[in-house]
């Protein structure tokens, strides 16, 4: 892809949605024994400068309207008598309840931690992007889930087209352009999610296009790369190599884009293949769900690779 077909990709994309879900304050509801418990699990969970973004009530008193939030997290089980009260109210509604309910013994260790954001973020997925921008403790684990969501989308997406490319003669090519094309759109929305994350001003299309044509360069090396990334999987991975070439491909992309906003930093070769080799690790735990077509669970974490390591 030269500089022309990437400029025609970039005018083709719509930021419009993501732009505005981003702007738009999150807002959460914690619910906890007494209001004192809640405040402390609020600045556990969110950290202490989350107030403005995330309410708390307590079982004895819960006066608020779980309609109005994103996203409701219990510190402990909800009582059942207002888990049905609010369970009728969505259902009312037609609307899920995204409820996280969190066991007052959870571990407020930083790995601990760390899964319970992304269960949250994962939860309320069209909200992540927010979450991230508004509550900086958020802002590493809805980063972590736009990218491993992403990275399965594109997995899947290389797994489907392999169906057009059984057609003779013409379907191999539309299969070969048509990858290409979805999965490099897919890639730079991923990208001004993180940019969307890492507060940069949205209303400026161009700036961030500018910043992401040096990082999407880095992605762009999965295509070359791909008989040597190919060789490399093990014979135990089970998946096509176009399909975990556009997972790990993606993934790599993904953390080269966080390494960039969080850092100001572009990783190495030597890291970006390690992040790599990290993708594929990572889709070796997800390969079933993938092959299904169905969500996925796992959650891959960033590169453990030296250099990038120090950037976490």
């Amino acid at each position: 892809m030269n500089i022309r077909d990437f400029i025609g990709v970039l005018r083709e994309l719509s930021f419009t949605e993501i732009r505005h879900e981003a702007m738009i304050p999150p807002r959460l509801l914690l619910i906890a024994l007494s209001t004192d418990e809640g405040d402390r699990w609020r600045a556990v969970i969110f950290g202490e400068d989350s107030t403005p973004f995330v309410d708390v009530v307590s079982f004895d008193n819960p006066d608020a309207d779980p309609l109005a939030y994103d996203g409701l997290v219990s510190i402990g089980q909800l009582e059942l008598e207002l888990s049905r009260r609010w369970a009728d109210a969505f259902r009312r509604a037609n609307e899920e309840m995204r409820l996280v309910e969190v066991h007052p013994g959870q571990s407020i260790l930083p790995e601990g931690l760390d899964s319970l954001r992304r269960v949250i973020c994962d939860l309320c997925r069209d909200r992540s992007v927010a979450f991230g921008r508004y509550i900086g403790a958020m802002r590493r684990a809805a980063t972590a889930e736009i990218v491993a969501d992403t990275s399965r989308v594109n997995a899947q997406f290389a797994a489907l087209s392999n169906i057009p490319a059984m057609i003779p003669l013409v379907g191999g090519m539309f299969a070969a352009g048509a990858d290409f094309l979805v999965l490099t759109k897919n890639q730079l929305m991923m990208m001004y999610r993180l940019a969307a994350i890492y507060d940069r001003d949205l209303d400026d299309r161009w700036r961030v296009y500018a910043e992401l044509a040096p990082v999407v360069g880095a992605g762009f090396l999965w295509r070359t790369t791909a008989r040597q990334i190919a060789a490399a999987l093990p014979l135990a991975l089970g998946a096509a190599p176009k399909v975990a070439i556009a997972f790990a491909g993606t993934y790599a992309v993904g953390q080269a884009a966080r390494v960039y906003y969080e850092y100001g930093d572009q990783l190495t070769s030597d890291e970006l293949s390690r992040v790599y080799q990290g993708g594929l690790a990572a889709l070796d735990s997800v390969r079933e769900r993938i092959g299904a077509g169905s969500e996925v669970d796992q959650r891959p974490e960033a590169p453990a690779s030296a250099g990038a390591a120090e950037r976490r």
